[in-house]
Parts: structure tokens; sequence; C-alpha cells
């Protein structure tokens, strides 16, 4: 088991990545955990990368959105069921 919110420490993962997936985030469970989470992902898909993520309920969705938004990401597009 590792720790998400130190990718940066896992020198073998790498740099920029074109897309970094994070899926089925329990985000009101931890928010401040999972912003720094959000942080390391968009610092591992880079300027030019994509970060996705997926929930498991809108609420949750949208919290995670909030989040994204405060640290700085811009939102590209929503998957709607």
């Amino acid at each position: 088991l590792e720790d998400a919110t130190r990718l940066a420490a896992h020198r073998e993962i790498g740099g920029d990545f074109d897309m970094v997936l994070l899926r089925h985030q329990n985000f009101w469970h931890g928010p401040e955990l999972w912003k720094k989470i959000f942080e390391q992902g968009l610092e591992k898909a880079g300027d030019d990368g994509l970060l996705v993520i997926t929930s498991y309920f809108d609420k949750e969705h949208r919290l995670a959105l909030d989040a994204l938004r405060e640290i700085g990401a811009e939102e590209l597009t929503q998957a709607r069921r």
C-alpha cells in the first residue's frame, strides 16, 4: 500500500504524463487529503496533460470538481449520464 499524496517520492514513476486517472475517490471522507492527491495528479499530468476523475455519486463529484478548481485546475468536459 502506498500514499497517493506522495507520488513525487516515487522516482520510478517518471515525469509528466499525457493523462492521469483517479478513479472512485471517496472525497467527502477526507477533502484535504484528496486535495493533496489532486495536486500530485495535476503535477504528474504537467501543463499539457489531463487529469481524469470518476466518482460514485454526483454530490461527491461536485465536491471534487470544486476542490480541483480551488487548486487551479480547469474543467474541460464532463461525461453526462
